[in-house]
């Protein structure tokens, strides 16, 4: 792998576990009265929630910088399209469209409402990216070049399969998530409380 890919990773995976166990230590307030199991449920469910909102960012940041990378370096993304296996006439469209794509299920990622929209779709665009893979690495189109951008251009294919197959599990760890606590994202003000007696 690339010295700069290793620095990038390495960089990221430190600040991202430098800040995990303040973010996680981080309690919901107990209000007077409440029994020990409500307090208990309330402490989980704010972690699902902590981690559900640190898997959202991570997939849209990872849908910005690679739209972003299309858009900067237009001329290479549609010089790329233009050697993948199907008619030319799709890359200009391919080349805008796809980054548009991105930025709009980064949008749907960082609210709440629709956050689940956002998992589903990016869960969606991955698993077709990731299968496009799976046949190139299988021959059937032959070689075919990149069409990322940015560090993620300098992976080969099998690096960027297990990338694709990392970001999907954290999709659908994602989806699990919400489901768990959706009730109380959209709703955060019906928290039951019992008295303890």
């Amino acid at each position: 792998m690339d010295s700069a890919i290793k620095n990038a990773i390495f960089i990221i995976s430190g600040i991202f576990f430098a800040f995990l166990p303040e973010v996680l230590s981080a309690q919901p307030p107990n209000l007077p009265g409440e029994c020990p199991v409500t307090q208990s449920i309330k402490k989980t469910m704010k972690r699902k929630e902590i981690w559900l909102e640190i898997i959202s960012w991570m997939l849209f940041i990872l849908f910005v910088y690679t739209a972003t990378t299309k858009l900067i370096d237009y001329k290479l993304t549609l010089s790329n399209l233009d050697g993948q296996p199907f008619s030319r006439k799709f890359s200009p469209f391919l080349a805008f469209g796809l980054p548009v794509i991105e930025f709009a299920i980064a949008g749907l990622l960082i609210f709440k409402k629709t956050m689940l929209s956002g998992l589903w779709s990016f869960l969606m665009l991955m698993l077709v990216f990731t299968g496009y893979i799976i046949l190139i690495k299988l021959n059937f189109y032959g070689r075919v070049p990149c069409s990322c951008g940015g560090i993620i251009s300098k992976l080969n294919w099998t690096q960027h399969l297990y990338l694709n197959l990392f970001f999907i599990a954290l999709a659908v760890t994602g989806i699990v998530l919400y489901k768990r606590v959706s009730s109380k994202l959209l709703f955060p003000e019906q928290v039951t409380t019992r008295p303890h007696l």
